[in-house]
Order: C-alpha cells, then sequence, then structure tokens
C-alpha cells in the first residue's frame, strides 16, 4: 500500500462528521495505530507445498480427517465445476442456506456478473445428490492463487459429510490445475468455520477493522441485540421471499 493509500485510510477514519456518516469501516491486514479496531477476525490460508500432489497433501493431514473425507466420499454425491450452466443450481442452494443462516442472500445476478467479467477466473462447484443441487461453492483464482468467498451446503446433507466431500473435491481440483494458496475466507477466531478449516491445515492471518470515532464496534456485528432478533426473523421466512427482498436489503449491512 502507498503513502497516498496510508493518508487516504487515516483521512476517511477522521472524516466520519465532516461525511455525514454514523460511523466508517476500514477492513485491513495492516497494523495501524488506532484506537476502535477489532481484531476478532482473520482469514484462513493454505499453502501448498511446490509441485503438490493430491496424494501427496492427503498424507500431510491428521487421519482423523482422512477418515472423515472418506467416509464422506461414501456418500455417492455427484460433482461439477464449470461456469454459467451451473449458477442456477448453486444460486438455489445458496439462497436456501443463507435463509438458514438468518442472512439477506445476494441476487443471483451478481454472481452472473462476475462470471461474466471473469470468465478465465471465475469457477462454480456444484454437488448432486440423485440429481438435486445439495452443496455449492464459488471460486476465484489469481494466478496459482485460489479463494472461496462463498460456499454453502443445504442442512439435509450435513449428515452424510457433504462439506466434506465438496471441500475435498474442491481442493482435488485447485491442486491438479498448480494451485500454491487456497484462502478458504474469513472467520471468526475458534468459531465452528474456523476450526473446520484449520483442520484441512489452513492456518490463520489476523485481520484488522478500523472504526472512525466513537462508533461502537460490538454494535455493527452479530452479536448485538437487534441483529439477533432480525437473524431469528429471517430464518422463518419462506426461501422465495427471501430472494426477493434480500438483495435490497444485503448491501445495508455490515
Amino acid at each position: 500500500i502507498g503513502d497516498g493509500q496510508i493518508r487516504g485510510v487515516q483521512a476517511g477514519l477522521h472524516a466520519t462528521d465532516d461525511l455525514g456518516l454514523s460511523h466508517f469501516e476500514i477492513r485491513d491486514t495492516v497494523v495501524r495505530e488506532h484506537n476502535n479496531v477489532r481484531t476478532d477476525k482473520v482469514a484462513m490460508c493454505l499453502d501448498f507445498q511446490q509441485n503438490e500432489s493430491w496424494d501427496g497433501y492427503l498424507a500431510s493431514l491428521p487421519s482423523k480427517v482422512r477418515s472423515q473425507i472418506k467416509k464422506s466420499q461414501r456418500n455417492e454425491l455427484e460433482f461439477k465445476i464449470g461456469g454459467m450452466p451451473l449458477i442456477r443450481a448453486f444460486y438455489r442452494v445458496f439462497a436456501h442456506n443463507m435463509r438458514d443462516l438468518g442472512t439477506p442472500v445476494y441476487s443471483r445476478r451478481l454472481f452472473e456478473s462476475i462470471l461474466e467479467v471473469l470468465p478465465e477466473r471465475a469457477h462454480v462447484v456444484v454437488g448432486y445428490q440423485r440429481g438435486t443441487p445439495v452443496c455449492g461453492a464459488f471460486l476465484l483464482k489469481n494466478g496459482t492463487n485460489w479463494e472461496i468467498p462463498w460456499a454453502s451446503t443445504l442442512r439435509s446433507v450435513n449428515r452424510i459429510g457433504a462439506n466434506m466431500s465438496m471441500y475435498a473435491f474442491v481442493l482435488q481440483t485447485i491442486i491438479e490445475r498448480g494451485a500454491t494458496q487456497f484462502d478458504f475466507g474469513r472467520s471468526t477466531v475458534d468459531a465452528a468455520t474456523f476450526k473446520f478449516k484449520k483442520q484441512w491445515g489452513a492456518k490463520p492471518v489476523q485481520l484488522y477493522w478500523y472504526y472512525s470515532g466513537a462508533a461502537q464496534t460490538k454494535a455493527l456485528t452479530t452479536e448485538s441485540p437487534k441483529f439477533k432478533l432480525a437473524i431469528r426473523t429471517w430464518q422463518h421466512l419462506p426461501v422465495p421471499l427471501t430472494r426477493l427482498m434480500g438483495p435490497g436489503l444485503v448491501k445495508n449491512l455490515p
């Protein structure tokens, strides 16, 4: 990050009142001298050995994880990786899972636009159980680095380890395509998602979320009472309704 960008960040953190904003948030990987900062989030990144093979990577995992992978692969899910033809199936799973989590969903058009703009870098993975999509992931590639910004699994297939078999498919695919790093995405330290990603060998990279003025960071998280109530309410709405309302609401959430 250049000096000009640093000055821009510093100016933003001190210009909340001038801009008429309730708060100003900057998410970064850099330590700065600032009093109002959250450090409960990390990015979980997995670095592969040079010329890594799938078998070599598997051998590096704890025996318990290898056993879970083998057990999950007996579920006979069929996985496909591709682009636009898979987006409808992916979004069907994604929207349903977001409702179950109590989170407004992005529009399907967002994912279609990413595929249109980045046709060589964006990939969709969908897992099918007897022809019905039950899990899915959206992947982005930058050189030999891959990341998974969105992934979802229907709760109905949690018992057969669909999530384990999907991530095994994703990791095997990108290793065979020459990946050197895989970013599992952001997690709260010691949360269930953190532990899930850690078992694959991912290491935490500290994230710093800076807030302007006297903004109360806790009030901007899902831990606040108003967000907890909204989450519980959203979880009881019909999925078609959440797909209709979600895109207009999600852009206003932190």
